[in-house]
């Protein structure tokens, strides 16, 4: 991810035998004052258990030895975040070697219609929002992963870029022509729009990065930063169940350890988003409806729901903010 910047202090050793790095304030709003809600050691039950079984086993313990998974609660915005955090050795073994890329594209490539029938939405929204010519907007997918999103910008015929670190994607994007820019680069371009999809939760300085972000936006252009849902974490973490499936009442998936370093809510996305300049922005329900594909009876319903969940659930984990 990216590299680690303010609020941390480098514990990594020269000699590689400690790969975390601590953050010494929080990393959304940088607050000082902080409360424990969750402590084990990476080595013991019960995330010893959840890690070899996440990864099927090819994780590497001794990596992690003498580091501890440490939750702390910011009390200024209400951030979860992982204290200690991979350095730059070790989230490049997580993200190359211990999660598999081609593990990853056979499940992208499974994916069902209803996950392409949302992007597309999605985008028929930001095409509408900014009148019926789509070939003069410009956006950016940050995170591109595999693609998916750029190439369904593409086809409503806008100039789609893409962001992303591993280099098997990477690839994977200029074979289908799309145009890849790197972080560091940024501040030479300028988007409408921004889609951030599941990429928040795992940066480890996220105020810095999407203050970055904000710059590269057009006058009242716009961030989607869509994270896990962080709502009523201390409760899960109390009842401790780290077996329990994704989606349900006690997952704890939004602070998984090593990839989810960030668990957060609306409230802590929208007082990071003041930080950097932006203030929450939502599309007219008229608007979002106009936008809505009829299908499927399951999928309609889903359609028709969204806009609403979005835009009324308090502890909401997708939120659009705007220069």
């Amino acid at each position: 991810m990216l590299k680690p910047q303010s609020n941390m202090k480098d514990r990594e050793t020269g000699t590689g035998s400690y790969h975390f790095v601590r953050r010494e304030a929080c990393p959304a709003c940088h607050g000082s004052r902080s409360r424990q809600v969750y402590e084990c050691s990476y080595t013991r039950a019960p995330i010893r258990e959840y890690l070899a079984n996440f990864y099927g086993g090819r994780i590497d313990f001794s990596y992690l030895d003498g580091a501890v998974f440490s939750l702390k609660k910011c009390e200024f915005c209400g951030l979860i975040y992982q204290e200690e955090i991979p350095g730059a050795f070790l989230m490049q073994k997580l993200y190359d070697e211990w999660i598999d890329p081609e593990t990853d594209r056979r499940k992208c490539g499974s994916r069902h219609i209803e996950y392409y029938a949302c992007i597309a939405q999605e985008i028929m929204k930001i095409v509408a929002h900014y009148g019926p010519d789509s070939s003069g907007l410009r956006v950016l997918d940050v995170g591109m992963g595999w693609g998916e999103w750029c190439r369904m910008a593409g086809a409503f015929g806008c100039q789609a870029f893409g962001v992303e670190l591993s280099e098997a994607r990477i690839a994977h994007a200029l074979q289908n022509n799309i145009d890849v820019i790197d972080w560091k680069d940024l501040r030479k371009h300028k988007f409408h729009f921004i889609n951030t999809e599941q990429v928040f939760e795992h940066l480890a300085c996220p105020l810095e990065s999407l203050t970055a972000l904000a710059s590269a936006l057009e006058d009242n252009g716009m961030i989607k930063i869509g994270v896990p849902n962080g709502g009523n974490m201390p409760a899960r973490l109390r009842k401790e169940n780290w077996n329990a499936p994704f989606g349900s009442r006690d997952s704890l998936n939004a602070v998984a350890p090593l990839e989810h370093i960030n668990c957060f809510t609306a409230n802590s996305i929208a007082r990071m988003g003041a930080l950097a300049g932006l203030q929450p922005f939502s599309f007219p329900l008229l608007h979002e409806y106009s936008c809505t594909f009829i299908g499927p009876v399951r999928t309609s319903l889903k359609a028709l729901l969204r806009p609403v969940y979005h835009r009324f659930h308090p502890i909401s984990h997708y939120l659009t903010l705007r220069k």
